[in-house]
């Protein structure tokens, strides 16, 4: 039995994920995190220095043997990458025209399938791709399997994972961090969320 829901935020005006051509580029990381990274990853990002958090930070202290994976170039781009940085609203600007975001969970047997896709009209330095498995049975709305995805020189990220929980109501939360070249060398960080519906899950 396969039960899905999903939502997306999309520009109407342009192509959608299935009909953009993808720019796979370079993928730095794809990876999945465990459970020890998963306890650190939420006391860090629902704790009260949250407005302070960079990626730099959660790199080295959840995920230190995929940060030292990264390039040096990579390193530096996200000391000044925010976790909390302001939802971009504007879906169809600059270069990034023809942006399409989603997130999608989904029952494969007795596993569920979180997935987050992030696609732009042409290829930027750096998407930072992260797809969250959210239990929403409590009241901390607490992240319980999460896959990250950074790629380089694409218009295209793509994190997936499975898991096994126990019944209850979940759902999807994707991010997109996005390092935008603005032209005449500057660049900037630009972020967006997605949500998939929630999903009972009877198991």
């Amino acid at each position: 039995m396969v039960l899905s829901n999903s939502a997306v935020a999309i520009d109407a005006s342009v192509k959608t994920d299935q009909d953009q051509e993808k720019i796979r580029g370079t993928v730095l990381l794809d990876f999945e995190a465990n459970e020890h990274q998963l306890k650190l990853y939420n006391d860090l990002v629902h704790g009260l220095k949250r407005s302070e958090l960079t990626m730099d930070d959660i790199m080295k202290t959840v995920f230190p043997e995929e940060y030292n994976k990264l390039p040096i170039a990579t390193k530096e781009n996200i000391k000044h990458l925010y976790y909390d940085l302001i939802v971009s609203e504007n879906l169809s600007d600059g270069d990034t025209r023809g942006m399409y975001f989603s997130s999608n969970l989904s029952q494969r047997g007795s596993s569920l399938n979180f997935t987050t896709t992030t696609t732009l009209g042409g290829p930027q330095p750096e998407i930072w791709t992260v797809s969250h498995l959210v239990d929403d049975n409590g009241p901390a709305g607490e992240y319980i399997a999460m896959r990250v995805t950074v790629t380089t020189n694409s218009n295209y990220g793509h994190a997936s994972g499975y898991h096994q929980p126990p019944a209850g109501t979940y759902r999807t939360f994707g991010t997109h961090w996005i390092y935008v070249n603005l032209g005449g060398g500057l660049y900037e960080w630009r972020f967006y969320t997605s949500n998939s519906f929630p999903l009972n899950f009877p198991n």
